[in-house]
Protein backbone atom coordinates (compact mmCIF):
# COMPACT_ATOMS: atom_id res chain seq x y z
CA UNK A 1 0.00 0.00 0.00
CA UNK A 2 1.24 3.47 -0.87
CA UNK A 3 0.53 6.27 1.58
CA UNK A 4 0.19 9.84 0.34
CA UNK A 5 0.04 13.00 2.45
CA UNK A 6 -1.20 16.21 0.82
CA UNK A 7 -0.40 19.39 2.77
CA UNK A 8 -2.92 22.12 1.90
CA UNK A 9 -3.12 25.77 2.94
CA UNK A 10 -6.65 25.82 1.41
CA UNK A 11 -5.52 28.00 -1.50
CA UNK A 12 -6.05 27.38 -5.21
CA UNK A 13 -2.39 26.33 -5.38
CA UNK A 14 -3.09 23.63 -2.83
CA UNK A 15 -6.23 22.53 -4.67
CA UNK A 16 -3.94 21.43 -7.52
CA UNK A 17 -1.91 19.39 -5.03
CA UNK A 18 -5.08 17.80 -3.63
CA UNK A 19 -6.23 16.87 -7.13
CA UNK A 20 -2.85 15.31 -7.90
CA UNK A 21 -2.93 13.36 -4.64
CA UNK A 22 -6.33 11.96 -5.59
CA UNK A 23 -5.07 11.06 -9.07
CA UNK A 24 -2.07 9.25 -7.58
CA UNK A 25 -4.24 7.37 -5.09
CA UNK A 26 -6.65 6.26 -7.81
CA UNK A 27 -3.78 5.14 -10.05
CA UNK A 28 -2.19 3.15 -7.22
CA UNK A 29 -5.38 1.07 -6.70
CA UNK A 30 -4.27 0.22 -3.15
CA UNK A 31 -3.46 3.56 -1.52
CA UNK A 32 -4.13 5.63 1.57
CA UNK A 33 -4.61 9.38 1.10
CA UNK A 34 -4.50 11.93 3.93
CA UNK A 35 -5.16 15.67 3.61
CA UNK A 36 -3.48 17.94 6.16
CA UNK A 37 -4.05 21.60 6.98
CA UNK A 38 -2.01 23.43 9.61
CA UNK A 39 -4.23 25.91 11.44
CA UNK A 40 -3.27 29.25 12.98
CA UNK A 41 -5.01 31.94 14.99
CA UNK A 42 -6.01 33.88 11.86
CA UNK A 43 -7.45 30.93 9.97
CA UNK A 44 -10.47 28.66 10.35
CA UNK A 45 -10.87 26.43 13.39
CA UNK A 46 -10.16 22.72 13.10
CA UNK A 47 -13.68 21.47 12.22
CA UNK A 48 -14.14 24.20 9.62
CA UNK A 49 -10.66 23.53 8.21
CA UNK A 50 -11.52 19.86 7.73
CA UNK A 51 -14.71 20.85 5.90
CA UNK A 52 -12.70 23.18 3.66
CA UNK A 53 -10.19 20.39 2.98
CA UNK A 54 -12.96 18.07 1.87
CA UNK A 55 -14.35 20.84 -0.34
CA UNK A 56 -11.06 20.80 -2.27
CA UNK A 57 -11.54 17.16 -3.28
CA UNK A 58 -12.34 16.80 -6.99
CA UNK A 59 -15.21 14.76 -8.35
CA UNK A 60 -14.47 11.07 -8.42
CA UNK A 61 -12.30 11.13 -5.30
CA UNK A 62 -12.24 7.71 -3.63
CA UNK A 63 -13.95 7.17 -0.27
CA UNK A 64 -12.02 6.88 2.95
CA UNK A 65 -9.80 9.95 2.54
CA UNK A 66 -8.62 11.17 5.93
CA UNK A 67 -8.65 14.90 6.76
CA UNK A 68 -6.47 16.31 9.55
CA UNK A 69 -6.28 19.89 10.84
CA UNK A 70 -3.56 20.49 13.43
CA UNK A 71 -2.24 23.74 14.91
CA UNK A 72 1.42 24.67 14.89
CA UNK A 73 4.31 25.62 12.67
CA UNK A 74 3.52 24.35 9.14
CA UNK A 75 6.79 22.61 8.31
CA UNK A 76 7.10 21.08 11.79
CA UNK A 77 3.54 19.72 11.66
CA UNK A 78 4.02 18.36 8.14
CA UNK A 79 7.23 16.60 9.18
CA UNK A 80 5.64 15.13 12.30
CA UNK A 81 2.49 13.87 10.57
CA UNK A 82 4.51 12.42 7.69
CA UNK A 83 6.58 10.41 10.16
CA UNK A 84 3.60 9.35 12.27
CA UNK A 85 1.69 8.06 9.24
CA UNK A 86 4.73 6.54 7.54
CA UNK A 87 3.85 8.19 4.24
CA UNK A 88 5.60 7.35 0.98
CA UNK A 89 5.13 10.78 -0.63
CA UNK A 90 4.37 14.27 0.70
CA UNK A 91 2.48 16.38 -1.87
CA UNK A 92 2.46 20.18 -1.66
CA UNK A 93 1.32 23.10 -3.80
CA UNK A 94 3.69 25.71 -5.17
CA UNK A 95 4.87 28.11 -2.47
CA UNK A 96 3.56 31.65 -2.45
CA UNK A 97 6.04 34.49 -2.81
CA UNK A 98 7.55 35.71 0.46
CA UNK A 99 8.94 39.11 1.30
CA UNK A 100 12.31 39.83 2.86
CA UNK A 101 13.25 38.92 5.62
CA UNK A 102 10.81 35.98 5.72
CA UNK A 103 12.24 34.75 2.42
CA UNK A 104 15.59 34.14 4.14
CA UNK A 105 14.07 31.18 5.97
CA UNK A 106 12.79 29.69 2.71
CA UNK A 107 9.30 28.63 1.78
CA UNK A 108 7.47 25.87 3.61
CA UNK A 109 8.30 23.46 0.78
CA UNK A 110 11.99 24.37 0.94
CA UNK A 111 12.11 23.97 4.72
CA UNK A 112 10.35 20.62 4.53
CA UNK A 113 12.82 19.47 1.87
CA UNK A 114 15.75 20.57 4.02
CA UNK A 115 14.64 18.38 6.92
CA UNK A 116 12.58 15.44 5.67
CA UNK A 117 13.90 12.04 4.61
CA UNK A 118 10.88 11.22 2.47
CA UNK A 119 9.96 12.01 -1.14
CA UNK A 120 8.29 15.40 -1.64
CA UNK A 121 6.23 16.52 -4.64
CA UNK A 122 5.71 20.20 -5.43
CA UNK A 123 2.73 20.60 -7.77
CA UNK A 124 2.40 23.42 -10.30
CA UNK A 125 0.05 21.93 -12.89
CA UNK A 126 -3.51 20.69 -13.00
CA UNK A 127 -3.91 16.95 -12.52
CA UNK A 128 -5.70 16.55 -15.85
CA UNK A 129 -3.42 13.71 -16.98
CA UNK A 130 -0.86 11.31 -15.50
CA UNK A 131 2.85 12.11 -15.50
CA UNK A 132 3.51 10.66 -18.96
CA UNK A 133 6.65 12.66 -19.84
CA UNK A 134 9.22 12.52 -17.07
CA UNK A 135 12.73 13.94 -16.68
CA UNK A 136 15.14 12.38 -14.19
CA UNK A 137 18.10 14.57 -13.23
CA UNK A 138 21.00 12.17 -12.69
CA UNK A 139 24.55 12.23 -11.41
CA UNK A 140 27.10 9.54 -12.18
CA UNK A 141 27.10 8.19 -8.62
CA UNK A 142 25.48 5.83 -6.12
CA UNK A 143 23.06 8.54 -4.97
CA UNK A 144 21.29 8.40 -8.33
CA UNK A 145 20.92 4.62 -7.96
CA UNK A 146 19.03 5.28 -4.70
CA UNK A 147 16.90 7.96 -6.38
CA UNK A 148 16.00 5.55 -9.19
CA UNK A 149 15.01 2.90 -6.65
CA UNK A 150 12.84 5.43 -4.84
CA UNK A 151 11.13 6.44 -8.07
CA UNK A 152 10.54 2.80 -8.96
CA UNK A 153 8.88 2.21 -5.57
CA UNK A 154 6.51 5.11 -6.30
CA UNK A 155 5.78 3.90 -9.84
CA UNK A 156 7.15 7.09 -11.38
CA UNK A 157 8.77 5.38 -14.37
CA UNK A 158 5.91 2.96 -15.09
CA UNK A 159 4.87 3.42 -18.72
CA UNK A 160 6.52 6.84 -18.89
CA UNK A 161 8.43 8.53 -21.68
CA UNK A 162 11.56 9.04 -19.55
CA UNK A 163 14.58 11.24 -20.23
CA UNK A 164 17.63 10.95 -17.99
CA UNK A 165 19.41 14.32 -17.89
CA UNK A 166 23.01 14.72 -16.77
CA UNK A 167 24.68 18.11 -16.33
CA UNK A 168 28.44 17.86 -16.72
CA UNK A 169 31.25 20.11 -15.55
CA UNK A 170 33.16 19.41 -18.75
CA UNK A 171 33.76 22.79 -20.41
CA UNK A 172 31.70 23.57 -23.46
CA UNK A 173 33.64 24.06 -26.71
CA UNK A 174 32.99 27.81 -26.58
CA UNK A 175 34.79 27.97 -23.23
CA UNK A 176 37.94 26.12 -24.31
CA UNK A 177 41.22 27.68 -25.28
CA UNK A 178 41.69 26.65 -28.86
CA UNK A 179 45.42 25.75 -28.74
CA UNK A 180 45.36 25.96 -32.51
CA UNK A 181 42.28 23.75 -32.87
CA UNK A 182 39.45 24.83 -35.11
CA UNK A 183 35.88 25.17 -33.88
CA UNK A 184 35.04 22.03 -35.84
CA UNK A 185 37.77 20.10 -34.01
CA UNK A 186 36.54 21.38 -30.65
CA UNK A 187 32.98 20.35 -31.46
CA UNK A 188 34.18 16.89 -32.49
CA UNK A 189 36.15 16.45 -29.25
CA UNK A 190 33.15 17.58 -27.24
CA UNK A 191 30.83 15.16 -29.05
CA UNK A 192 33.21 12.28 -28.34
CA UNK A 193 33.48 13.19 -24.64
CA UNK A 194 29.74 13.63 -24.21
CA UNK A 195 29.07 10.43 -26.13
CA UNK A 196 31.37 8.48 -23.82
CA UNK A 197 29.66 10.00 -20.79
CA UNK A 198 26.23 9.06 -22.13
CA UNK A 199 27.45 5.50 -22.81
CA UNK A 200 28.59 5.14 -19.18
CA UNK A 201 25.26 6.43 -17.88
CA UNK A 202 23.28 4.11 -20.13
CA UNK A 203 25.37 1.15 -19.02
CA UNK A 204 24.87 2.02 -15.36
CA UNK A 205 21.21 3.01 -15.25
CA UNK A 206 19.27 1.48 -18.18
CA UNK A 207 18.71 -1.90 -16.53
CA UNK A 208 17.25 -0.11 -13.49
CA UNK A 209 14.70 1.81 -15.58
CA UNK A 210 12.99 -0.99 -17.49
CA UNK A 211 9.56 0.16 -16.25
CA UNK A 212 9.72 3.11 -18.64
CA UNK A 213 7.93 2.80 -21.97
CA UNK A 214 10.69 4.78 -23.66
CA UNK A 215 14.11 5.74 -22.30
CA UNK A 216 16.36 8.51 -23.58
CA UNK A 217 19.47 10.26 -22.25
CA UNK A 218 20.41 13.93 -22.55
CA UNK A 219 23.74 15.59 -21.74
CA UNK A 220 24.17 19.29 -21.01
CA UNK A 221 27.07 21.47 -19.98
CA UNK A 222 26.85 23.64 -16.88
CA UNK A 223 25.18 23.79 -13.49
CA UNK A 224 22.46 21.26 -12.69
CA UNK A 225 19.68 23.76 -11.99
CA UNK A 226 20.15 25.64 -15.25
CA UNK A 227 20.48 22.40 -17.22
CA UNK A 228 17.16 21.17 -15.80
CA UNK A 229 15.41 24.44 -16.61
CA UNK A 230 16.83 24.50 -20.15
CA UNK A 231 15.84 20.88 -20.82
CA UNK A 232 12.34 21.57 -19.51
CA UNK A 233 12.03 24.63 -21.76
CA UNK A 234 12.99 22.47 -24.73
CA UNK A 235 10.94 19.32 -24.05
CA UNK A 236 8.04 20.35 -21.76
CA UNK A 237 7.94 17.45 -19.30
CA UNK A 238 4.97 16.70 -17.04
CA UNK A 239 7.29 15.89 -14.13
CA UNK A 240 10.89 16.47 -13.11
CA UNK A 241 12.48 14.06 -10.61
CA UNK A 242 15.70 14.82 -8.77
CA UNK A 243 17.62 13.83 -5.68
CA UNK A 244 17.68 16.00 -2.59
CA UNK A 245 19.78 15.86 0.53
CA UNK A 246 18.68 17.83 3.58
CA UNK A 247 20.64 20.88 4.56
CA UNK A 248 20.02 23.53 7.17
CA UNK A 249 18.90 27.09 6.59
CA UNK A 250 22.39 28.54 7.14
CA UNK A 251 23.92 26.23 4.56
CA UNK A 252 21.20 27.14 2.08
CA UNK A 253 21.79 30.87 2.61
CA UNK A 254 25.54 30.52 2.09
CA UNK A 255 25.75 28.16 -0.86
CA UNK A 256 22.20 27.87 -2.16
CA UNK A 257 20.25 24.75 -3.02
CA UNK A 258 19.56 23.24 -6.43
CA UNK A 259 16.18 21.93 -5.27
CA UNK A 260 15.22 25.35 -3.85
CA UNK A 261 16.16 27.04 -7.13
CA UNK A 262 14.15 24.50 -9.10
CA UNK A 263 11.12 24.96 -6.80
CA UNK A 264 11.19 28.69 -7.53
CA UNK A 265 11.78 28.59 -11.28
CA UNK A 266 10.46 25.32 -12.73
CA UNK A 267 7.17 25.51 -14.66
CA UNK A 268 6.10 21.91 -14.10
CA UNK A 269 5.63 19.40 -11.28
CA UNK A 270 8.68 18.36 -9.27
CA UNK A 271 9.47 15.38 -7.06
CA UNK A 272 12.56 15.41 -4.84
CA UNK A 273 13.68 11.98 -3.65
CA UNK A 274 16.03 11.66 -0.66
CA UNK A 275 19.62 10.74 -1.39
CA UNK A 276 21.68 8.58 1.00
Amino acid sequence: MRRYLVASDLSARSAQAVARGVQLALASHDAELTLLHVTDDAGPDRPEACDLLRAQLPKGAPPGIRCIANPGDPDEVILRVAEELGVDLVVMGIPRARRFPQALAGTTAERVLSAIRKPVAVIRRDADRPWNRVMLAAEEDAATVAVIAGGTALGLWQGADLTVLHATNLPAPSGLRTAGLSSVDLQRIDMLAMGELEHRLRRRFSARLTDAAHLDFAMRHGAAAQAILDQQKQDHFDLVVMGSHGQGTLSRLICGSTSAEIIRDLDTDLICLPEP
